[in-house]
C-alpha cells in the first residue's frame, strides 16, 4: 500500500531529472494535440512544451476562470501553471502540493514574477487548509491520481469551492481491470499508485462528493501522444525511463491506463 509520504519522497528527489527531459521551466503534466494529423516542424521538445500550453488553453476555456476567480491549484508542483494562470488571466491561485522541494521552487518563481497573484503551501489535498467556500474554483492537472484517499480529496475540493464552485481537472484513470503485469509494473507500482476506476466511474464518484458533472473528455489518445514524444526524449537524455514510458504506450494500447478531463459544479445549498 503506497502513501502520502511514499509520493513526497518520490517528487522531493525527480525535479533535477524530470526538467532534464519534461519541461526546463518545472511544469509535468501531459500533453495535447488537437490536430493530431497536423505536420509538425518543431523540435521534440518544442512540441512537448506546446502540448502542454495546449492544454493548459483548453482547460482554462472549460473552467470559466476569470480575472476575479480565486483559483486553488491542487498538486501546483513548481507552481509553472499557477504562475501562467495568474499572469495570463488576472486571477488569485493558491497553489497546495505534498513536495516541500517543489513549494518552495513555486514560491521563488512567484518572487520573480511579482505581477501574479499568487501564493504557495506545503499541504495534502485530503486536509486542504482552508476554509469552506473559499475559493471560485479549483484546477487539478496530473494529480489526484497520486492522492491515496481519493474520496477524501474529492470531499474537500467541495468543500473549499463556494456553493457553484467550478472544478476542472484531468487525471490517470484504469478503463478496464484487472491490468496485466507489466502495466502494474511499470505503470501503476512505477507510479506509487494502485489501478482505479474508469471515466465513467469518476463521474459517478464526483456526484457521490456532491459534483454536478457538466463536461468530461477522453484524452487518451493525447496522453499515447505525449508519451510517444517523451519515449524520444528520454531515449538520450533519461534512458532508464525508456522501457516505462514505452510500457505506459502499451498500457494505453491495451487499455489498461487512460487520461479523461473533468469540469464539474459544486451543488448550490438550498435553503429548507
Amino acid at each position: 500500500m503506497f502513501t502520502e509520504q511514499d509520493t513526497e519522497q518520490y517528487y522531493d528527489h525527480k525535479d533535477d531529472l524530470y526538467r532534464s527531459f519534461w519541461d526546463p521551466a518545472g511544469g509535468l503534466h501531459y500533453g495535447y494535440f488537437p490536430d493530431p494529423t497536423a505536420e509538425r516542424s518543431q523540435s521534440t521538445a518544442e512540441q512537448l512544451l506546446t502540448a502542454f500550453r495546449d492544454w493548459d488553453e483548453e482547460l482554462l476555456a472549460r473552467s470559466g476562470i476569470t480575472g476575479s476567480s480565486t483559483v486553488l491549484d491542487v498538486g501546483c508542483g513548481n507552481g509553472t501553471t499557477s504562475v501562467w494562470l495568474a499572469r495570463h488571466t488576472g486571477c488569485q491561485v493558491t497553489g497546495i502540493d505534498l513536495s516541500q522541494v517543489r513549494t518552495d521552487n513555486a514560491r521563488r518563481l512567484g518572487e520573480t514574477n511579482p505581477d501574479a497573484r499568487v501564493t504557495f503551501r506545503k499541504a495534502s489535498a485530503t486536509d486542504i487548509p482552508y476554509s469552506d467556500g473559499a475559493f471560485s474554483h479549483a484546477w487539478s492537472q496530473a494529480t489526484l491520481y497520486h492522492v491515496h484517499e481519493r474520496s477524501r480529496a474529492l470531499a474537500e475540493v467541495h468543500r473549499v469551492l463556494r456553493d457553484d464552485g467550478v472544478f476542472a481537472f484531468d487525471d490517470l484513470t484504469t478503463p478496464r481491470t484487472p491490468v496485466g503485469p507489466t502495466s502494474q509494473r511499470l505503470i501503476y507500482d512505477r507510479l506509487l499508485f494502485e489501478p482505479t476506476f474508469s471515466a465513467e466511474q469518476y463521474v459517478a464518484r464526483l456526484a457521490g462528493a456532491g459534483f454536478e458533472v457538466e463536461d468530461t473528455i477522453d484524452l487518451s489518445r493525447h496522453l499515447k501522444g505525449t508519451y510517444e514524444l517523451l519515449v524520444k526524449q528520454v531515449t538520450a537524455l533519461a534512458p532508464e525511463l525508456a522501457v516505462p514510458y514505452q510500457a505506459m504506450i502499451d498500457g494505453i494500447d491495451a487499455g489498461e491506463v487512460g487520461w479523461s478531463g473533468f469540469t464539474c459544479r459544486k451543488v448550490a445549498r438550498h435553503a429548507a
